[in-house]
């Protein structure tokens, strides 16, 4: 029972959860509640000037004195927090606290005011409507929990009752300013308290929103990472290859890089599927799989299943010199690995690896220039197996040459 009503007049928030709540109610209500106040001191500012210049216009003579010295005191403190809300702009989001102790504070300032106006209007009862509506304009724009609610309009609610008890004439009744008053500040306080729990409520929904969506943006980003990825060897697969890879050659044409796509292919894999089995298969690719991401640069590059035992690797390169360069360099790899292929002549697994070149200006039609630089590096690989197998073969057309279906020039590296 006491849990329950310390959750119902404090905060249902965890500590945890409290200083982000307040920093969003800050980053909200900052601005419309400083148009607030300056729209307060403009009023001030000319309530004052009716006192001086047109005092018949604000109430009866007796009364100008005491009501001059109320709004000029009002008028002072609202500049004071006029000049600490523009100072302290930026700290208000780091500290929360300060603002509200501020902004609070404001509150407590704005209903004394209305209730030393009501309080020396026994000749105007509009005036002591002022009260009223104070009460419950504070409810409204201010965050108070429950029990600062109540101590809040309470409090102001008992220094209105010693205020009407000491100076209203006693020829008037006061029965009914009482009721009022009292009946405004209950009001005042269920409202405070529906609206604290309703802004709780929001801050629930959006924070339980907001872990939701990153969520589902997780799931998504590994469910689009798994769907691009190859089950047997971990690297990208064909679907990346159609998929991806074109508007990663166009960006490197927008960046003025140009690139080279090789052929990977496996010497005799069909022989060694059948002698060692497919699921030794499966190990010798996923190893050599491992060698070439181990030998390819991460950056600008990508390795790529594009099926069976035949990888594709684009890379940015800046020349035919280090195309070659790569393309021995992985060829060497695989066969320093000395994986066991006795139906092989040499006794041990090798690759074949066809190579060839793409401008920049080429690669800007990502789709096309990747099948014109598949095709190339194809033909290259073609004239690899031709030669003997376990050697580097580039294409010697640049950009994927006409599409020609017979061989091209080869020049051999290795």
């Amino acid at each position: 029972m006491l849990t329950k009503l310390k959750k119902n007049l404090g905060c249902p928030l965890p500590p945890a959860e409290e200083k982000p709540f307040k920093t969003g109610f800050v980053l909200q209500m900052y601005k419309p509640l400083l148009l607030v106040v300056s729209f307060l001191f403009l009023f001030l500012a000319m309530l004052l000037a009716y006192c001086f210049f047109a005092p018949q216009w604000v109430a009866p003579e007796p009364y100008i004195p005491t009501l001059t010295a109320i709004h000029m005191g009002f008028f002072v403190f609202t500049a004071v927090v006029l000049c600490l809300a523009a100072l302290l702009r930026r700290r208000f989001v780091v500290h929360p606290g300060l603002y509200f102790a501020v902004c609070n504070g404001y509150g407590v300032g704005v209903l004394a005011w209305a209730s030393c106006l009501a309080a020396y209007a026994s000749f105007s009862s509009v005036i002591f409507t002022a009260i009223v509506y104070v009460s419950l304009g504070v409810a409204l724009v201010t965050l108070l929990k429950p029990w600062q609610a109540l101590l809040l309009f309470g409090g102001n609610y008992l220094f209105f009752l010693f205020l009407l008890v000491a100076v209203w004439p006693s020829s008037q009744p006061i029965w009914a300013q009482l009721t009022n008053a009292g009946l405004a500040a209950g009001l005042s306080v269920v409202i405070s308290a529906v609206f604290y729990r309703f802004r709780v409520r929001i801050y629930h929904d959006h924070t339980t929103i907001s872990a939701q969506m990153e969520e589902i943006h997780r799931i998504n980003s590994r469910l689009q990472a798994l769907i691009h990825l190859d089950q047997l060897t971990g690297i990208h697969n064909r679907r990346y290859f159609e998929e991806v890879l074109p508007k990663e050659l166009e960006a490197l044409s927008k960046a003025g890089r140009p690139a080279c796509g090789m052929m990977v292919d496996v010497d005799f894999f069909k022989a060694y599927n059948d002698r060692y089995g497919h699921q030794a298969g499966d190990i010798c690719l996923r190893r050599i799989a491992g060698i070439l991401c181990a030998e390819v640069p991460q950056q600008h590059a990508r390795v790529i299943r594009y099926g069976g035992e035949e990888f594709f690797v684009l890379a940015a390169t800046q020349n035919k010199e280090q195309a070659l360069a790569l393309a021995q360099r992985l060829c060497d790899a695989v066969e320093q690995e000395y994986i066991e292929h006795l139906s092989h002549p040499g006794g041990k697994v090798t690759v074949s690896v066809g190579v060839a070149l793409l401008s920049a200006a080429d690669a800007a039609d990502g789709p096309k220039a990747l099948s014109a630089l598949t095709k190339a590096a194809d033909a290259a690989l073609y004239s690899a197996k031709e030669q003997g197998r376990n050697r580097v073969v580039l294409c010697a057309s640049e950009g994927g040459g006409e599409g020609t279906s017979t061989p091209p020039q080869q020049e051999e590296a290795g």
